[in-house]
């Protein structure tokens, strides 16, 4: 059936919200630890990863909670209501910085403590709003329309807070990009993520009913066997978990350290959160006319390229800018990344006889969430090899040519990965789930 036009403008309203806290998160909380609290490279990144460790446990948890709920509005859509206060109020706190906090180990607990509640909030809310594209409808051109709104909703989310993070911090820090600033920007991404999700709560609606028998962790395990579509889908997105944020939080450092113009970050965030707008309808249409598994190929492709711009680019602004928009194209990855995860699950459902969309959603975002506290691990790791000192606005000769290379051969070497992976094990096509659908129709009948 045709969703109305205000679930669909909802669902990426809904998205919007989520966007502005978790570009934020991963463009800036990274910069801040290190730069305003002082908090030594290595030591947040291994932050970062020991964190979405933790969610490898919570969040199938979470999706099979959501699975097993039954109320009268629905099993994932409370969450959304409940959970959204919880984790605007820790995304805050992330970048909040007390006054008893007077030693690098006082900081670094702190940022444990508050960073893992945030995690855990986040899941709380960002699962169940995954898995409601699965049970909305099961049209796969309607789904790829819900994958389609979120992605426009995900990218002006990023454009508008590419373009008024750092005007924002400069001006609650007073003119300086201190402690201040980032937690005055925070404040203002909550709210707006709160009303966000309220909407998202009013305009949706589930019609998919749950199987009678409320399913478990091990079903959800279960569900999963034999499906390479489903591995092929995890690995693209580590990849996604990797690149995107690689990307928003590697430009900060790359125009603070290596350009020394630090609004030159609005410029390259607003240049790759606007591509993937702007070529949103035409990636509906790609997936309708040649199938997710191409699309995906493509702005993996396109994402590799972008680091080959980067690396010839060093400084001259036009050529970053060509590479921004280019790496623009494969941030759009993950609009076809989330429309394929319902043919994933309905996959799963008619191979293995067992559907769980809250789990299905939480072991595909178990795997973004691995890749984002990879990338934060990883960078963390490699100013340290490379000799980036904490606190200081001047860099070793040393810290400044790795952050050049690394803004180009990281999204390079990931991209080729997740290229391989979908091109060996995504068996899926247009005709291929246009058959599941229907076995699956006579089969709930």
């Amino acid at each position: 059936m045709k969703l109305p036009m205000k679930e669909k403008t909802g669902y990426g309203i809904g998205a919007f919200g989520t966007e502005m806290i978790s570009t934020t998160i991963a463009s800036y909380l990274m910069v801040f630890m290190t730069g305003v609290l002082g908090i030594p490279a290595g030591a947040a990144g291994t932050m970062f990863l020991v964190a979405k460790i933790w969610d490898a446990v919570n969040d199938p948890i979470m999706g099979t909670i959501a699975d097993r709920t039954r109320t009268k509005w629905g099993s994932y859509r409370p969450y959304i209501l409940f959970g959204c206060i919880p984790q605007s109020l820790f995304f805050v706190l992330c970048f909040a910085f007390p006054g008893f906090l007077q030693t690098p180990a006082s900081k670094l607990v702190w940022a444990y403590a508050i960073y893992i509640c945030y995690g855990m909030a986040n899941t709380m809310i960002n699962v169940p709003t995954g898995a409601l594209n699965n049970v909305m409808t099961t049209d796969g051109n309607e789904r790829a329309s819900l994958a389609t709104f979120k992605n426009v909703g995900a990218s002006a989310a990023g454009i508008i807070s590419g373009v008024i993070a750092m005007p924002l911090i400069l001006y609650f820090g007073n003119g300086e990009v201190n402690e201040k600033g980032y937690f005055g920007f925070a404040i203002v991404c909550a709210v707006v993520s709160v009303v966000s999700y309220i909407i998202l709560f009013a305009t949706s609606k589930e019609r998919m009913q749950p199987f009678a028998k409320k399913t478990s962790i091990r079903d959800g395990f279960k569900s999963f066997k034999g499906s390479k579509p489903g591995i092929a889908l995890m690995i693209g997105f580590i990849v996604c978990g990797i690149a995107i944020p690689f990307r928003g939080m590697w430009t900060a450092y790359y125009c603070l350290y290596y350009l020394k113009l630090p609004t030159l970050i609005s410029s390259l965030a607003f240049v790759v959160n606007l591509v993937p707008l702007l070529v949103s309808p035409l990636l509906l249409v790609v997936m309708r006319k040649f199938g997710k598994k191409n699309a995906l190929l493509w702005c993996f492709i396109a994402q590799a390229i972008s680091g080959v711009i980067f690396l010839m680019a060093k400084a001259n602004i036009p050529l970053l800018m060509i590479a921004s928009g280019v790496s623009g194209l494969g941030k759009a990855a993950m609009t076809v990344t989330f429309a394929a995860v319902p043919d994933v699950c309905d996959y799963n459902e008619y191979k293995n006889n067992l559907r769980t969309p809250g789990f299905a959603y939480t072991a595909v975002m178990f795997c973004f969430k691995l890749g984002t506290g990879l990338v934060s691990y990883f960078c963390g790791m490699l100013l340290m090899m490379v000799g980036f000192v904490e606190g200081q606005t001047a860099q070793p000769e040393g810290a400044v040519h790795g952050i050049y290379l690394m803004n180009g051969l990281v999204p390079i070497v990931f991209s080729l990965i997740a290229i391989v992976a979908v091109a060996l094990l995504y068996n899926l096509n247009n005709k291929k789930t246009a058959e599941i659908y229907a076995e699956l129709e006579e089969r709930r009948k």
